[in-house]
């Protein structure tokens, strides 16, 4: 049986506390660490190197934001699930741009994270139901915006950050071919014709 190694950051300890029991009921899953800060966080999972990292993103008036950044670029092996109380659009969105794998709102049942947990146990992404809505009525009343998937989203992002077709391929565990494609298929969708207006269109749509 394969272990699955979870980090845990929340800065309300109780509900740490309820997570940590919740999670480790299941015996392939192993909590190996939890912190209720982002430096103390950082520094454990460099040295624990945990398979899935589960966090709040406001932490005492901390942003986890600039972990997820960080760890994106310097464990990006570490798949994210952010549990939180935002369950607008746009910062759900933001959040996936970020390169996390799976959201969960705190509305959510406990049985969620199990879900999103297997889920990109299986490289999928996983939307908690309430989250699944809030996209699905997002793209009912804006049927004429184009709608990205989260591979494109992804791609957008690595984009504006500067990387090359082969670091996002490398990045993305895809083909270089395979990323010319999304580029291509991109560029069409959202009727723009060079990088310059792909980066200003994901500013515009907070993208990056």
């Amino acid at each position: 049986m394969t272990i699955t190694k979870i980090y845990i950051i929340e800065d309300h300890r109780l509900l740490r506390e309820t997570w940590i029991q919740f999670l480790e009921s299941k015996t392939d899953l192993e909590i190996v660490g939890d912190s209720d800060n982002i430096i103390d966080a950082y520094k454990d999972i460099e040295r624990l190197k945990p398979h899935i990292l589960m966090l709040d993103i406001n932490l005492k008036g901390e942003s986890g934001i600039t972990l997820i950044h960080n760890l994106k670029m310097t464990m990006p092996f570490i798949k994210i699930i952010v549990v939180s109380m935002h369950d607008e659009y746009a910062f759900v969105k933001k959040m996936f741009s970020l390169g996390i794998q799976g959201y969960v709102s705190k509305n959510a049942k406990f049985a969620n994270l199990f879900d999103a947990i297997n889920s990109i146990k299986d490289n999928q992404i996983y939307l908690s139901d309430d989250i699944k809505k809030t996209f699905l009525d997002y793209a009912i009343c804006n049927k004429s915006e184009p709608v990205l998937t989260y591979k494109e989203t992804q791609i957008i992002s690595f984009i504006c950050q500067g990387f090359s077709n082969k670091q996002i391929s490398n990045k993305m565990s895809l083909s270089i071919k395979t990323i010319e494609g999304h580029k291509s298929n991109l560029y069409k969708k959202l009727n723009l014709h060079c990088t310059v207006e792909l980066i200003k269109y994901a500013r515009e749509k907070g993208i990056f």
